[in-house]
């Protein structure tokens, strides 16, 4: 049975989360580095399984001090696909269907919008998608959900709708319960951020859409 497909992203790396995630690995498990992502796997001594890229932000040497022992796809700087969802690609032609991706955020907002979109894209295809970083956890649900508050990424707990309106959404077990409101990200976009659970668990209720679940925490 296939495990999880870590893929380290470009973007802002913390050591500290990299190190505590990749240290949890089964050996089900893959690692996939998407260009610059090799370089922070690189100075915790991890050797991914794929590399992948244009590699127009990750220096020859690193690159090459993997090039006899590992798979390297190169691909052009002009291509249709960001070196992220290249590498959800790759992990979803081998059958993976859980995959978290780090590095994904930090610097340009154009990238880190694109990744949050990953989420909307693949879910529909049946992947779970989580985006991390030190002081985030986000990803899809598609129906009612359970959230613990001990499993918590954070202490805040925001909400989105996406693609579309939701309709009689409710939540409970929180500072600031709803019962039977309509999402709409343009009417209210900010109406479910920065909510807390004060109870043991959170329960979150609706009957149509998708909603992005951020779970955060502050600097």
């Amino acid at each position: 049975m296939l495990g999880v497909a870590y893929i380290i992203a470009g973007g802002e790396i913390d050591k500290d989360l990299l190190s505590a995630v990749m240290n949890k690995r089964k050996k089900t498990d893959i690692v996939v580095a998407a260009d610059a992502g090799l370089k922070g796997l690189d100075e915790l001594e991890i050797s991914p399984d794929f590399i992948l890229g244009d590699f127009d932000s990750l220096g020859k040497e690193v690159l090459e001090k993997y090039s006899k022992t590992i798979n390297i796809s190169r691909y052009s700087s002009e291509k249709d696909f960001s070196d992220t969802e290249l590498s959800v690609e790759l992990c979803v032609s081998k059958g993976f269907k859980n995959i978290t991706i780090l590095g994904c955020f930090g610097g340009r907002m154009d990238h880190s919008l694109a990744n949050i979109n990953l989420l909307y894209k693949y879910y529909k295809e049946g992947v779970s998608i989580r985006l991390l970083d030190r002081y985030n956890k986000l990803y899809l649900i598609g129906k009612s959900k359970i959230i613990y508050k001990n499993d918590m990424w954070g202490k805040y707990l925001s909400i989105f709708p996406i693609g579309g309106v939701i309709k009689d959404f409710s939540i409970s077990g929180v500072k600031y319960p709803l019962k039977n409101v309509v999402l709409d990200k343009y009417k209210n976009p900010s109406l479910t951020i920065s909510n807390e659970i004060i109870d043991k668990e959170c329960n979150i209720d609706f009957k149509n859409g998708m909603i992005l679940i951020v779970e955060s925490k502050d600097f």
